[in-house]
């Protein structure tokens, strides 16, 4: 679950995969509330200090925004859409995985492998702070 959480899955996307691919296994049903009530409780274990506000995009996988601020008493704000400077650490990203892999690329056709060797090679680059 948290490899899929590490893509960016929403909760709701991670319950209908295990119940999709663990169909005949009661152990690997789980509600996306479930896994919501989970990400909070990690969420408050944080230092005060780390985190006082998220700035998300407008994606309509975020839509459970005030239950995650009434949860972890924490601030969620949301970029502009046409205003990318909002979310500096997200479009440097991207930026670098274009470097790798050009816009309108089909993943369909790189191996997990290919995408892992990625992904190590972008997460072992120094970055600004």
């Amino acid at each position: 679950m948290s490899s899929k959480l590490r893509r960016n899955w929403s909760p709701e996307q991670i319950a209908g995969w295990l119940g999709r691919c663990f169909a005949d296994q009661e152990q690997h049903r789980v509600s996306h509330e479930t896994i919501y009530k989970s990400l909070y409780i990690q969420a408050r274990k944080l230092p005060g200090d780390f985190c006082r506000s998220l700035t998300w995009d407008r994606g309509k996988e975020l839509a459970g925004h005030r239950r995650f601020s009434l949860a972890t008493d924490m601030a969620v704000y949301f970029c502009d859409p046409p205003s990318p400077w909002q979310r500096g650490a997200n479009e440097n990203t991207s930026r670098l995985l274009r470097q790798y892999l050009p816009h309108g690329i089909d993943l369909s056709t790189s191996s997990q492998v290919q995408l892992g060797n990625i992904a190590r090679q972008l997460n072992k680059r120094p970055r600004k702070a």
